[in-house]
Order: structure tokens, then C-alpha cells, then sequence
């Protein structure tokens, strides 16, 4: 991928490339279509890296929409495709917490996990829990883009909420209302649980209040904790709060084209000898933190058989004899021994 600019901080899950390219491709539209304009190579849409860019999503979102016939419908059905799974591990977390309760907080709590660009905002009154979405520093799309992929976000938590609970001892159903028009012939019995109103003044879930202590069906403590460490963990990387850690996810991001000492610091607004003075006094430089990304990328491709050449080309170096110096100096060891000491292990 290219080297982001200033706006394209926010991360997202790269999960969601897939989910946008599988429902394109079930559209019959082509990958090339949603590639225009975009950051994004097709090598990126066929394996996607596991965190992108919020504008790269954005950009292949815009270009789905664009290219839909009733987007509306097929929002609605995107959302139904999105099943727990596709949510990662916050998916899981919800899934096996106690009970919906616990489960709405654990989303609320990591749904930046999934988008950094966009909050999630529960609230309850004395029938409803009302689920409504929200953007950070203007970085909602397009009104009418942006509302496709609410409304799908919306139904993919609202049809998991209803598949996730014990339909016997439920009464009544999960309300979504869409401030956009109905289209001609919609079907409201792709959704069991789930109604739609149309024409509504705001875009919200509302969940009735009595199902708010139903336990989910495979409630799992066990499997919850281990899920939330993970979702902990991701939490950290896709919205990272440390300087350093800013950084090095910025780099890890753009590892085929990594961006100069004063392009770093152009992204966080400061000069070049700000940024020098704020790595020094937190022990670091921003050579180490590209050479210790470049390091264990390294060995990861050198462990899978990539060529010599191609490795040091992918890291940033000149030619392989300058990439094998360089190695040398970080293990003690050269590509080809590094290699013959894993396949030995």
C-alpha cells in the first residue's frame, strides 16, 4: 500500500476489505471497480493486511456504493451477511458473554477494535436500549455512503443480538429505525426479530429493555476472558495513545514504502527535531523503531522461504549485499544461516 497522509491516521480491520470484496464479488461486481481511485492494491483486496487506513476502507466503500443498484436493500443485506465471526474477536467476546447486558457493554467497549473512526453509543430508557453510532473529527463519508454502512452496521448488530438469544423466552422484536425512504418492494421477511421503520428523523437500534438480562446461548466465561485479553490487545494497536506506538504502527503499515524521519513527523505535526527530541527522551530513535519492525518482518519472510533479494527489496535496501550487512549487524547471524538455524528448529 502507499504511504497514508495526515486525515488516514484512524485504523480499521483489515476483516472488512474481505467482507466489502466478498459481497462486491457476490454482486457481480468487479474488483477493479472497487479498486479505483483507491490506495489499495489488488494484492491488498485478495489477503488483506490485518489493519488498514480508515480513508482505504473509506475509498472502496465509496466505490461499492457507487456501483450498487438500490443501496439501501443491499445494505440491509450486507449487515445479515456480517456474522459474529466477521467481527473478529469482539464478535467472540459478545457471543460468550453472560448475557446481553454484558455483551452490549463488551461492544461498546471495543468497538474500536474494529473501526477507530467511529463510536458506538448505548443508552437506555425505561423500554428501550438504544444503540446509535457516531464519528470522530469529521471522518463520517459522504451523508448518503455513510448511511448505507450505518444501516449495515446496525443490522449485523442487531441480527446477532436476535440469532445470539433464546428465541422461546423472547417477546417482542428489535426495532431499527432509518431515516432514509423505503425502497419499492422491500422485503421485511429477511428479518426475523428485526423490523425496519422507514422515514424515521434518526438512525438508531432499539432493543426491548426486558431482554436485557437474557443469557446468550453459548455463554462461555472461559472463552470471553481469553476473547477480551485479545480484543485488549487489539484495542492497543488500532488506537494507540503512546507516541512510540503511533509510530510504529504507522510504519508497520507502510513497510513497502517506508515514510522519512520528516514525513513522520508531518503526520503528527511537529518538526523533524521535535520528533528526534521526544524519541530521545523516551529511549528510542526513529531508526530503532524502523529497524526493529524491519528486523522481525525480516525473519518472518527469510523463515518463509522468500528470496534474499526480495526480502532486502521489501525492507527498504538498496540490494541483498547491504540488506545481509544489516542483518548481520541486528542477529549475529546472515539471512541464509538465520534460515538454515529455523528450518533446523
Amino acid at each position: 500500500m502507499k504511504k497514508p497522509s495526515v486525515p488516514e491516521l484512524q485504523l480499521a480491520s483489515g476483516d472488512y476489505l474481505s467482507v466489502v470484496r466478498d459481497f462486491a464479488l457476490s454482486k457481480g461486481i468487479n474488483l477493479q471497480t472497487l479498486l479505483k481511485d483507491s490506495q489499495v492494491e489488488l494484492k491488498d483486496l485478495i489477503n488483506p493486511p490485518p489493519l488498514v487506513t480508515n480513508l482505504i476502507v473509506s475509498h472502496v466503500g465509496i466505490n461499492l456504493f457507487n456501483a450498487l443498484d438500490e443501496p439501501i436493500s443491499a445494505a440491509v443485506e450486507f449487515g445479515l451477511r456480517m456474522t459474529a465471526s466477521t467481527h473478529g474477536s469482539l464478535g467472540l467476546a459478545v457471543q460468550c458473554a453472560e448475557n446481553l447486558q454484558e455483551g452490549f457493554q463488551i461492544l461498546s467497549d471495543f468497538y474500536n477494535t474494529r473501526l477507530a473512526a467511529q463510536d458506538i453509543n448505548i443508552t437506555e430508557t425505561e423500554t428501550k436500549i438504544r444503540i446509535k453510532l457516531s464519528y470522530k473529527n469529521g471522518a463520517a463519508l459522504h451523508n448518503e455512503v455513510q448511511q448505507y454502512f450505518d444501516i449495515s452496521t446496525l443490522v449485523s448488530i442487531a441480527s446477532n443480538t436476535y440469532q445470539a438469544l433464546d428465541k422461546t423466552r423472547l417477546q417482542g422484536s428489535i426495532l431499527i429505525n432509518i431515516n432514509q425512504t423505503e425502497p419499492d418492494g422491500f422485503d421485511h421477511n429477511a428479518l426475523p426479530g428485526i423490523t425496519l421503520s422507514f422515514d424515521q428523523p434518526t438512525l438508531e437500534m432499539l432493543t426491548p429493555i426486558e431482554w436485557k438480562y437474557q443469557p446468550l446461548n453459548i455463554a462461555n466465561r472461559e472463552m470471553a476472558e481469553a476473547a477480551l485479553m485479545r480484543c485488549q490487545s487489539e484495542l492497543k494497536r488500532i488506537h494507540p495513545v503512546d507516541l512510540v506506538e503511533r509510530i510504529r504502527h504507522l510504519v508497520e503499515a507502510n513497510t513497502e514504502s517506508l515514510p522519512k524521519l520528516h514525513e513522520v513527523a508531518e503526520t503528527f505535526n511537529m518538526s523533524s527535531a521535535t520528533l528526534k527530541r521526544k524519541l530521545r527522551d523516551k529511549g528510542t530513535s526513529y531508526l530503532d523503531i524502523k529497524n526493529e519492525i524491519r528486523l522481525a518482518q525480516s525473519c518472518a519472510l527469510i523463515l518463509d522461504n522468500e528470496p534474499i533479494d526480495s526480502v532486502a527489496a521489501r525492507m527498504g535496501f538498496s540490494d541483498a549485499s547491504n540488506f545481509t550487512k544489516a542483518f548481520k549487524g541486528w542477529t549475529g547471524l546472515s539471512p541464509k544461516a538465520f534460515r538454515e538455524v529455523g528450518q533446523v528448529d
